[in-house]
């Protein structure tokens, strides 16, 4: 079996209780974790051979941390010993409107102030199949990340596989700085995950507008994003990435993408409400891992992966203690109830084109009959088509759900001269059909008057349907 190496620092976390601030609070909850310890940890928990690589003072705290990762199954043989003080950081656990925030207390630790040539990489990686590590690591210090560039081009030399979080973090350096060491890192490995602003803060790739409520809304950018990754950096075979549309603290939806050889597989989305939005990307990573690890195809590696992660925000502190089978639970369940949904996207591309068109001439049929009621109100047509539809109210809310889909569907599309008009015309009339959706259809003229708009939008983009082979 594939064994993995991750490389990192760990910290001390200091949790307030509950929902406190730090600035009330009169005492802390201790516990351990760290971006590549939580993915150790992740992978010891499903069985994988994995060894975590740092270093730690020499006293009870740094004993106490090295502990922590050992009792789950993770090798530290090779953790440095040495140094002064463990990073600390302090955890302040947000709600609703208000977000979680961190602080950092990590400067002058013992893995910060690590010289690259106490990592024996020859050592270190013998008889490794893939190295870790996310963008938090070489933003400890500069000496840190040369070591991160001394492993990844033993890696390289050695035909190892690589994997990086981006994992962007404010707090430790700026873009300027980040962008600076990772475009360089980002040569030697072989996997990436980017995230949210991951993109341009540490790669200067745009992908992501900063709106975490609509970051699914943005799955095409995203898609650029990845693409974009693999072209700046050829060595690079592959990109996951997660996507949110995030309400509150704990309210969101979850997804996630991946690109291998050309082809992009995309999870179902988990509406989930959050216990703790802590290390759910980490829980992310180690999923990715282990799927690696195991052979799965492409598909079910990118479904195991969210589904691990999403599991992890109903888990406290930072390591993701779930297993194999109930990681697949979730998958499965989430798999079963979206069926429908998932063959219609692994639709060949004509087959997807005679979907829509057969959605839009069944669409556009039913909004000309709509659209014929309000020019002639008085017509027996008109009165039949009312009465139908006063008795018949969730006829009116599927039809306005289903013009709502198809409107988005031909917002996704590409984006030429001719689509554009269309696209900013079906922006406009969202809101109104979200409205009809809720409100039940009580304003009877708006509804026809949208119908009626919608029936023209559809007109206007026939040729793009029609015409798949001009594309």
């Amino acid at each position: 079996m594939k064994r993995t190496v991750t490389f990192g620092e760990i910290m001390l976390r200091l949790k307030t209780p509950e929902h406190m601030r730090i600035l009330q609070t009169d005492a802390f909850e201790a516990s351990y974790g760290g971006a590549e310890a939580n993915v150790a940890v992740s992978l010891a928990v499903l069985k994988d051979p994995v060894s975590f690589v740092t270093k730690l003072p020499e006293n009870p705290v740094g004993t106490a941390a090295l502990n922590e990762v050992r009792r789950y199954g993770a090798d530290t043989s090779k953790v440095v010993i040495g140094g002064s003080r463990l990073g600390i950081y302090f955890f302040e656990k947000g709600t609703d409107i208000r977000p979680t925030n961190v602080v950092y207390d990590r400067e002058g630790s013992a893995l910060a102030l690590a010289k690259p040539e106490e990592f024996h990489w020859d050592e270190i990686l013998k008889d490794t199949d893939i190295f870790y590590f996310s963008g938090v690591t070489p933003a400890v210090s500069e000496n840190i990340a040369k070591a991160v560039l001394e492993a990844l081009k033993y890696c390289k030399a050695h035909g190892i596989e690589t994997v990086c979080d981006l994992n962007y973090r404010s707090k430790m350096w700026d873009t300027k700085k980040a962008q600076s060491v990772m475009s360089e890192l980002m040569n030697y490995v072989t996997l990436c995950i980017a995230n949210d602003e991951d993109f341009e803060s540490s790669l200067g790739i745009h992908a992501y507008d900063g709106d975490i409520s609509k970051g699914i809304d943005q799955i095409e950018s995203y898609k650029a994003g990845m693409k974009e990754i693999q072209n700046r950096y050829p060595n690079c075979k592959a990109v996951a990435s997660v996507l949110r549309n995030m309400y509150t603290a704990e309210d969101g939806d979850w997804m996630a993408i991946y690109l291998k050889d050309g082809v992009f597989y995309e999870s179902p989305v988990h509406k989930v409400h959050s216990f703790e939005a802590v290390g759910a990307g980490d829980a992310f990573a180690g999923a990715l891992l282990h799927s690696l690890v195991r052979g799965f195809e492409p598909q079910k590696l990118i479904d195991f992966s969210i589904s691990a992660s999403v599991l992890k925000l109903m888990i406290q502190r930072d390591f993701n203690l779930v297993t194999e089978n109930e990681i697949m639970r979730v998958m499965e369940s989430k798999a079963a109830n979206l069926q429908v949904i998932l063959r219609v996207a692994s639709m060949s591309r004509q087959k997807k084109i005679q979907l829509e068109n057969g959605t839009i001439l069944f669409l556009g049929a039913a909004a000309f009959i709509l659209l014929a009621a309000s020019l002639f109100p008085s017509s027996a047509m008109s009165q039949k088509v009312r009465s139908y539809l006063e008795m018949n109210r969730m006829v009116e809310r599927a039809f306005a759900v289903m013009l709502l889909v198809l409107s988005t569907q031909l917002m996704k599309r590409k984006r030429t001269a001719w689509e554009m008009t269309m696209a900013v015309l079906t922006l406009s009339l969202r809101r109104g059909l979200e409205e009809i959706i809720h409100t039940g259809l009580e304003a009877r003229s708006l509804f026809l008057l949208v119908q009626a708009a919608v029936f023209f939008i559809l007109l206007w983009s026939r040729k793009d349907f029609c015409c798949p082979a001009s594309k």
